[in-house]
């Protein structure tokens, strides 16, 4: 679903929210600082029921570590989502979670959750990333009724 991409922080404007759902898998989001709470996400005027999000990581830190918590908006609050993970896991990339965080890449992660209905939605990394968040794309998709 296309949408506008909204973000707590950018690096750079080189490495701004917009980057997130341009289309391309060679732009990137970055936060601020490393260590943060700085999230993105993408928004709508008008609510749609969501399903499922694809996201491209720059690097494996966030697959190792599955440390961020994907989250929609209730019309007050943040709420998390309870994610069932369908790709995205160390073992589907190969990757050495010990030895990977050098390791540079496309990493894809599928998030596929019961439906909710939301104007927005956003991924929050934990505060103890060991890297800046970096993310090439943020695709949501609406659940087919």
């Amino acid at each position: 679903i296309e949408g506008t991409a909204i973000a707590s922080s950018r690096y750079s404007d080189d490495w701004n929210e917009s980057l997130v759902n341009d289309g391309f898998e060679n732009t990137v989001w970055s936060a601020s600082s490393s260590g943060g709470t700085d999230w993105v996400g993408v928004e709508w005027p008008t609510s749609r029921t969501i399903n499922k999000v694809r996201t491209l990581y720059q690097s494996p830190n966030v697959i190792c570590q599955n440390y961020y918590h994907l989250q929609y908006w209730d019309g007050s609050t943040w709420k998390d989502i309870n994610r069932a993970f369908n790709k995205g896991t160390p073992d589907d990339f190969n990757l050495d979670c010990n030895n990977g965080y050098s390791v540079q890449g496309i990493f894809v992660i599928e998030d596929v959750f019961s439906s909710v209905t939301t104007t927005k939605i956003r991924i929050l990394p934990e505060p103890n990333w060991y890297a800046w968040p970096r993310i090439r794309e943020m695709q949501v998709y609406e659940a087919l009724t």
